[in-house]
């Protein structure tokens, strides 16, 4: 679901697509997203009443941070009006480019990254609600972090653009060159930012700029 304030949403079964590279460029990404959309999908199961953090072990640090990182670059070079709030400096995104080229992650001091599993404490909801929310990125700026905040398959994924300290790096779920990645889970209800496009999508819907489209 698109966060523009001024478009209509478009609830869909279907991706968002803007054709950015070529096939040989785009099945080179498509690697990493496979290879971690399965393993976060495996990694969500694991989480239950009693479990509030999972261990992603042994974690390949290199292909994480360009799945991740692959996201954001496209959300920044896309011209589709849902992501116009995605931006990034010339060299910034020349740089994004170069390592995702070469496959070689940068250092996690630079667009830091921090993932945690959205989790319903009270129950309330029907089983994988939360997975099946999907935002295009939202601007992130929350106790002195600065970035994007981008939330797919019941997880919210932060991007930080701010300065990356010790204090930062020592977050629950920022992602590190270390040989493991603990996931946090954290309830839907303390992210600010989800409930807020819960309450944007619900405006939307009530002035009539909700559709549906997709496969049935």
């Amino acid at each position: 679901m698109d966060t523009a304030p001024n478009t209509s949403i478009s609830l869909s079964q279907d991706s968002l697509a803007d054709y950015l590279l070529c096939s040989e460029c785009e099945g080179h990404i498509g690697k990493w997203e496979t290879l971690w959309i399965r393993k976060l999908r495996q990694a969500s199961k694991r989480f239950t009443k009693d479990i509030d953090e999972v261990a992603l072990s042994p974690l390949e640090y290199e292909t994480f941070r360009c799945f991740l990182l692959s996201i954001i670059w496209r959300a920044a070079v896309c011209s589709r009006a849902e992501f116009s709030s995605v931006k990034f400096p010339a060299d910034v995104l020349e740089r994004l480019r170069d390592h995702l080229y070469t496959g070689q992650a940068p250092d996690a001091a630079w667009i830091g990254n921090r993932i945690r599993k959205l989790v319903d404490p009270s129950e309330h909801l029907e089983h994988g609600t939360l997975e099946n929310f999907a935002f295009t990125p939202i601007l992130l700026s929350s106790g002195g972090l600065k970035g994007y905040q981008l939330f797919f398959g019941g997880y919210v994924v932060d991007f930080i653009t701010s300065p990356v300290t010790r204090k930062v790096s020592r977050m629950r779920g920022f992602v590190r060159d270390e040989p493991s990645l603990t996931i946090p889970a954290v309830s839907f209800l303390q992210v600010s930012n989800f409930m807020r496009m819960g309450r944007h999508m619900v405006d939307k819907h009530v002035r009539g700029k909700a559709t549906f489209g997709g496969k049935t």
